[in-house]
């Protein structure tokens, strides 16, 4: 297992240590964005930077998780700043990212086609990475099981 792959790992048993006593919707929501933004990112171009992409996902309810501002925890985390400013504000192109997430989970089709326009994305490709994200977390979840 490579150094990010460990990362990932690491990140996966935190999250769900946070988890224990919320919602398994919000572990399960945080695992779906993780692997959707990471597909994501290839598809953008940004392959070298798909395990970012993962952790941004990972981390985007941690704020609910732990019931403390996100801004504070993130300051806390070893994490890029243009990473901590995409979850903060949306800004860049790891921002980008995050709100294409955000703009498929609301069905939000329009701002989901603007991004993906702006990311030089095929629009097409994006359901296929959200259902290979759900599928990826329904393995996931049952190993945990």
């Amino acid at each position: 297992m490579g150094i990010e792959e460990t990362r990932k790992w690491v990140s996966l048993m935190v999250i769900s240590d946070l988890g224990k006593g919320k919602s398994d919707e919000l572990l399960t929501t945080s695992l779906i964005r993780a692997k959707f933004g990471e597909l994501l990112a290839e598809k953008a171009g940004l392959g070298s930077r798909k395990d970012e992409a993962f952790l941004m996902g990972m981390f985007s309810l941690i704020d609910v998780l732990l019931q403390r501002p996100l801004g504070e925890i993130l300051n806390q985390l070893p994490l890029a700043q243009d990473l901590m400013d995409a979850l903060l504000t949306g800004a860049g192109q790891m921002g980008d990212i995050f709100q294409l997430i955000l703009a498929y989970e609301k069905g939000d089709w329009e701002k989901m086609t603007s991004i993906t326009q702006k990311l030089k994305m095929n629009v097409t490709a994006v359901p296929d990475c959200y259902l290979k994200a759900l599928a990826w977390t329904n393995k996931l979840r049952k190993g945990m099981k």
